[in-house]
């Protein structure tokens, strides 16, 4: 280490104390201006949850008005004598009645009451005339009234009227008959009874209620000033805030009758004497505690200045020595443990460095590793191209130690490179990386892919990129085959509609075959007879003929093709919806023989093949227990194997023998141990090569000529038993011996199953 001059100052004790002093007596005015701030919101919360206590007293004396609304109009129902003149349709003493039970009633005084007609129509109106409610009737008429009742406001030809009301079925208790409905409620306008009772149970100075931020009563009478004052400063205040007045603080609280929201505010006065006085209160305390803070801070400045000024002499005479390059030096103690420890803590620094050095060596190898361990490709370049950087991925795909790869240019010993050269160079030149997706090169035989990004090398002044390649052919492939599946979704989908759509025509043929064969056939059938007469024939003569030109064997022709047709179709469906079926408990004969019919309709006219005319051998054990699987895959399996061995054998290379005739011998039984289904599936095709045989289930591999085969299908299918279903899957073959294929599926599986009788 190179040694260097500092120049060591003195200690300033007078500034220090200075500095210290400002430091506490800061941090104390802070801490207390925070303790008082906390002190008034705290008193703002409990005068919050006073005026929220308050508010919900309020609403409870509303909900109780609404409740008596309630008892009134059940009161008024109770009236047989009203019921039999409404059901009498006796306008003139059904008004009568009703305003007697409102006028007499012993629960509370109705200011509107309402009798409408089931088709809402107002029949009967006994409402206070104190009132106007002309205006409002239609709209109270128009508005769905909930069970408990509302809080409805609207303008009527003087001003604007609040109301709680509520709404009654009337229905005659004898023939149940609904008669219409009963609307009543009262006027909160001007309700000082109402306004002193909230202000005695709440026990607050003065109680004002607003409606759609109109002043609607009070505790005290609305012209008086202190209501004035109250509604000036309502106008100033949001929910959920105070004021200050009049030695009064006044809230506005937002209200909710039956916990639904009205257009009603109540606006609640308390005296604030209280409030004022605990606020002094913390003033003073906090006033008496910022002087003692500054008293506080000047003595600890102080003694401070004291203890510290021969320690930090101490100390920064020592750093002096060790920066200036004498690390014998000796750090001496002071008073103060904490410079003490300060000091011995420097004089382990020269070991530190050491230390420090060693840490260094071991993160570059440590880094070194981790660079080796990763399995991309990383080469490191400067800005000549020349090697820099040589992991074991490079050295694994290049085949070339790292001594030999340093320090030679990329394009030697990274040939497939050397055309990226000029994207190199830009993006050291533009300091942007650059990359390069699935990057297709030939290794051998085999096409594969490869991502290469460029990152260029900007911090502390290095300059070069580093490359990196990643293998992406499984990635490639397997987006291929993702995109193949979803063409044979789309396929699987096209053919289940075609299904569908040849299903109702095929229907109306076998049902019309059917039906000329009875009315051809049946002799003595009354229409027939009388059809044959007006014709001037017989049926007897029109069954001869018939009979003479084979026309009902005919018939019997048309309606078992169609049932065929028709069997068909029904694969076809089964097959292509059984994907969504989940495990389920399968007869697995009976998903061969489906997937047998299914596959007689495969044929092509210009190769001359066709599945029907392949011979089928069958050995099914008939006690086999049904095995859990997905039918659909299963089938798909099944299905590949089936197309792919019939398209071998009735291709160009089956065998040449005249007399060959093509075949599968198909078993389904039970594995020796009785855990595993056995499905063996074998043909007298040319069968394979060694070279083939161990390729077969890789995916995108085929024998067959461009564009006519992808494949997957036997790499879907190995995937399917493996790993949907748990089983095993192989293949044995010989050249001109044939194939077989070797299916394995236990008969229990992890997984919950449904068994076919439960769908």
């Amino acid at each position: 280490m190179r040694p260097f001059k500092l120049n060591t100052p003195k200690p300033h004790s007078f500034v220090l104390s200075i500095y210290v002093l400002i430091v506490l007596t800061g941090f104390s005015s802070m801490l207390l201006v925070w303790s008082y701030h906390s002190a008034v919101q705290s008193l703002d919360y409990e005068l919050k949850d006073a005026f929220e206590q308050r508010r919900t007293i309020g609403e409870i004396i509303l909900e109780h008005q609404a409740d008596l609304v309630d008892m009134a109009l059940k009161e008024i129902l109770n009236n047989r004598v009203l019921l039999d003149a409404l059901d009498n349709k006796d306008k003139g003493r059904t008004q009568d009645l009703l305003l007697s039970a409102i006028d007499g009633n012993t629960n509370f005084y109705l200011d509107i009451g309402f009798i409408t007609l089931p088709d809402q129509t107002l029949w009967v109106d006994a409402s206070s005339s104190f009132y106007d409610f002309s205006s409002i009737q239609p709209m109270i008429l128009s508005t769905r009234i909930p069970d408990h009742g509302m809080v409805f406001r609207a303008p009527t030809a003087q001003t604007s009227l609040t109301l709680i009301i509520k709404a009654m079925p009337i229905v005659h208790p004898v023939s149940g008959k609904v008669l219409g409905s009963l609307i009543g409620g009262f006027v909160l306008d001007n309700h000082i009874e109402l306004m002193e009772k909230i202000q005695q149970k709440t026990h607050s100075q003065m109680v004002a209620l607003f409606s759609d931020g109109r002043l609607i009563g009070a505790s005290a009478p609305l012209k008086g000033e202190s209501v004035t004052s109250l509604a000036g400063a309502y106008k100033t205040l949001g929910p959920d805030e105070h004021v200050s007045m009049q030695g009064l603080i006044a809230g506005v609280q937002p209200m909710h009758i039956h916990d639904t929201h009205c257009p009603l505010e109540i606006m609640i006065a308390i005296p604030d004497h209280a409030y004022r006085q605990l606020k002094q209160t913390y003033q003073a305390k906090t006033l008496i505690m910022f002087s003692l803070a500054i008293v506080f801070a000047a003595v600890f400045a102080w003694v401070i200045r004291r203890l510290t000024t021969p320690s930090l002499t101490r100390l920064l005479t020592y750093s002096g020595e060790i920066t200036s390059g004498n690390m014998k030096a000796k750090y001496e103690p002071g008073m103060l443990t904490e410079l003490n420890q300060v000091g011995h803590s420097m004089e382990t620094m020269v070991e530190s460095l050491a230390d420090a050095n060693r840490e260094l060596a071991f993160l570059q190898n440590y880094l070194s590793n981790i660079i080796d361990s990763m399995p991309s490709v990383l080469v490191g370049i400067n800005t000549g191209g020349t090697v820099t950087q040589w992991n074991q991925g490079a050295i694994r795909t290049t085949e070339i130690p790292r001594d030999q790869a340093l320090g030679r240019p990329l394009k030697e010993v990274f040939p497939r490179l050397a055309e990226e050269m000029d994207r190199i160079d830009q993006a050291i030149r533009t300091r942007r990386s650059q990359t390069l997706h699935q990057n297709p090169y030939l290794q051998g035989d085999d096409i594969r892919h490869e991502d290469i990004t460029i990152y260029p090398l900007t911090a502390n002044g290095a300059e070069g990129a580093v490359i990196r390649i990643d293998d992406v052919t499984e990635k490639v492939r397997l987006e291929e085959r993702i995109i193949q599946s979803e063409k044979m979704l789309s396929v699987g989908g096209l053919a289940a509609g075609m299904a569908h759509e040849i299903n109702n025509p095929l229907a109306g043929m076998i049902q019309t075959a059917d039906t000329l064969k009875k009315r051809l056939s049946t002799l003595d059938l009354p229409p027939n007879l009388k059809a044959a007469e007006q014709l001037g024939t017989d049926m007897g003569t029109i069954k001869a003929f018939m009979d003479a030109r084979n026309i009902l064997k005919m018939l019997d022709t048309i309606k078992s093709s169609g049932l065929r047709a028709a069997e068909i179709v029904s694969n076809m469906l089964s097959f292509a919806r059984k994907g969504d079926s989940g495990m389920l408990l399968n007869n697995l004969a009976d998903l061969m023989d489906e997937t047998l019919t299914l596959a007689e309709s495969d044929y092509d006219l210009k190769k001359k093949y066709d599945f029907r005319q392949v011979k089928i051998i069958k050995n099914y054990d008939p006690d086999m227990p049904p095995v859990p699987c997905e039918p659909g895959k299963i089938q798909q399996v099944f299905l590949n194997i089936l197309t792919n061995g019939a398209h071998a054998m009735c291709g160009e290379n089956k065998p040449a023998d005249e007399d060959y005739a093509p075949e599968f011998a198909i078993s389904i039984q039970p594995d020796k141990t009785n855990t595993m289904a056995r499905i063996k599936i074998e043909d007298n095709g040319p069968g394979m090569d060694a070279r083939t045989r161990k390729r077969v289930f890789e995916p995108f591999f085929t024998t067959k000529a461009q564009g006519e085969g992808t494949g997957l299908g036997l790499s879907v299918s190995y995937f399917i038993v493996k790993e949907n279903h748990n089983g095993q899957m192989s293949v044995s073959s010989t050249p001109g011996g044939g194939t077989g294929f070797l299916i394995k599926l236990p008969f229990k599986q992890t997984s919950s199953l449904i068994a076919d009788s439960d769908i």
